[in-house]
């Protein structure tokens, strides 16, 4: 397991020092689903990306690193792809506002 996580490391610092990906990362396989079972109709499906585990890892590993030089850069009013601030919060500020108002 130890050798695993040494080679995986390896790889995530050549990906953050030259931003090189291995090409089997970034290969991902499309599914749909359908939304109604036994359609054929295509806008009646969803699509699911698969990629694969290590990929996954490493986009966590990375969106990780960045997210401390980017959080000081990210608005007040920005909700969407912010801790603690989702869709719920963005509702409550807006109707705050518009009692203010």
């Amino acid at each position: 397991m130890l050798k695993a996580v040494t080679v995986l490391r390896s790889i995530i610092d050549r990906i953050w020092e030259n931003g090189d990906w291995p090409q089997d990362w970034i290969t991902s396989e499309l599914i749909t689903i359908p939304k109604v079972s036994g359609t054929a109709i295509c806008g009646k499906h969803r699509t699911v990306s698969l990629i694969s585990h290590a990929a996954k890892v490493t986009l966590e590993i990375i969106r990780t690193r960045i997210q401390y030089y980017l959080e000081p850069h990210i608005a007040d009013e920005q909700f969407g792809f912010v801790s603690g601030k989702g869709t719920t919060e963005a509702i409550i500020t807006l109707r705050n506002f518009i009692e203010k108002c």
